[in-house]
């Protein structure tokens, strides 16, 4: 019983190296903290998505964000400012690093002394992701993002990515 147990063992040990080199880098699910800036406004926030990188290396996939803005004093007023998103995302992996364009709806939470206004836009950008090892990778975004209410901000990201 130990032999079989043993052979069985070493079997998979030996087996676990080909099965991982057989998964495509960009596929899976992940989650992630960003931080950037808006219209001089301080970002950070947090992110969950799933990917699936095809045999010739084409990848899609759909991601949502959560965070917030830093938006300093208004004088004295108990402010904040949140955004929320769900996007697209479709990309070309090379190697290490992975080029994509994303897009999808945004929506930005303003609260003023327990008075809530949102406004539903979208956003649409690219990026450039590295993968630093099969669990970490960090990534640039750039996006223009229409706030459903006249106003347009280009937003800029840095993220730390996890890989499950």
């Amino acid at each position: 019983m130990k032999k079989i147990i043993l052979t069985a063992m070493t079997a998979l040990t030996l087996a676990t190296p080909t099965l991982a080199q057989d998964k495509k880098p960009f596929t899976g699910a992940y989650v992630g903290a960003e931080v950037g800036v808006m219209d001089s406004e301080f970002y950070y926030g947090g992110l969950l998505g799933y990917r699936k990188q095809t045999n010739n290396d084409w990848v899609w996939g759909l991601e949502g964000n959560v965070g917030k803005y830093d938006i300093g004093d208004l004088e004295g007023l108990d402010a904040s400012l949140t955004e929320y998103g769900a996007s697209a995302i479709f990309g070309k992996a090379m190697g290490k690093g992975l080029l994509f364009a994303t897009g999808g709806v945004n929506i930005l939470d303003a609260k003023v002394l327990n008075v809530s206004e949102s406004d539903t836009g979208f956003k649409v950008g690219g990026g450039y992701e590295y993968k630093f090892n099969s669990r970490l990778s960090a990534r640039a975004k750039g996006e223009y993002v229409n706030h459903g209410s006249g106003n347009d901000d280009i937003k800029g990201t840095f993220s730390i990515i996890f890989n499950f």
